[in-house]
């Protein structure tokens, strides 16, 4: 391959990544005071730019600090998100953990250089109906999904808390828990384990993120399920990771010169959201 080919190549697939659709939950501070309402919001867009409230089933649950838990299910919006209030009844840390089945979905691959077309489950499309006179001859089926399912994670804190707590995991299916202090966030490497149905998950990607970047660093979890990336500095971060529980397979549909097979099955998708304003700053 040479240089030329090389560097095209690389612009194809930044903007293919930056097409795909993320959602996460965020709040307007790490800390919260008692007898306050906290809030939580979910949202989906590209590069971590809010866009708009994502389809599909949505469900969060807010876990307090004595362990118990709140479940919401929202149609409540605030602009661009879903908005979840919660009273902070007592001191420590809580945890807001979503849901969201965004249903059977389709993305093919139709041009070199742009991103896949999204499009409804794949037994639900009329393909014979379809004109892709103005695809590729090589066009093919990405990833045929029966079911995208994505978990969010976010914290809040009230004072006084157990930090520890943060590396306790809530139980979603996918998830990812930080190892080390959150309260250290961006001072250098920090050290992540990611879950799937509470098992170590070894050979996922993980990746690192912030608000206008799809990705600033990236690692793959080792036997322990656990990966560690570099956060240069203090701010807004979600990390990342998804797991195809699926097979890979020859579909009927494709253009006469793909080779391509596709992914059928689940998509399970996971973002932590964290922030480096856990503690609340004194009065002046």
């Amino acid at each position: 391959m040479n240089k030329i080919t090389a560097i095209f190549l690389l612009l194809a697939l930044c903007i293919a990544g930056v097409e795909a659709h993320d959602t996460w939950l965020s709040s307007t501070s790490g800390w919260v005071s008692q007898g306050d309402l906290g809030l939580v919001q979910m949202t989906e867009g590209h590069s971590f730019v809010p866009m708009g409230p994502p389809p599909g089933d949505i469900s969060l649950k807010v876990i307090s600090p004595d362990g118990s838990d709140e479940t919401f299910e929202s149609t409540n919006t605030n602009g661009p998100y879903y908005r979840f209030d919660f009273g902070v009844d007592d001191l420590g840390l809580y945890v807001a953990a979503a849901k969201q089945h965004e249903g059977a979905l389709t993305f093919v691959h139709t041009n070199f250089g742009a991103s896949d077309e999204e499009m409804e489950g794949y037994d639900e499309i009329d393909w014979d109906g379809i004109d892709s006179s103005e695809w590729d001859s090589d066009w093919y089926i990405a990833e045929a999904y029966e079911d995208m399912v994505k978990y969010s994670k976010v914290f809040l804190v009230a004072e006084n808390s157990d930090f520890a707590s943060a590396s306790v995991p809530v139980g979603q299916k996918l998830e990812i828990v930080p190892l080390d202090n959150i309260t250290t966030l961006g001072t250098g490497d920090f050290k992540f384990q990611v879950l799937f149905d509470g098992e170590p998950a070894e050979g996922l990607d993980v990746s690192l993120a912030t608000t206008g970047e799809h990705s600033v660093a990236e690692g793959e979890t080792d036997e322990n399920g656990e990966v560690t990336l570099e956060i240069p500095e203090p701010g807004f971060w979600v990390v990342k990771t998804e797991y195809k529980d699926g097979e890979m397979e020859v579909l009927p549909q494709h253009g006469p010169d793909a080779v391509d097979e596709s992914f059928v099955g689940t998509g399970y998708f996971s973002i932590l959201t964290l922030r480096s304003d856990y503690i609340k700053p004194e009065a002046d």
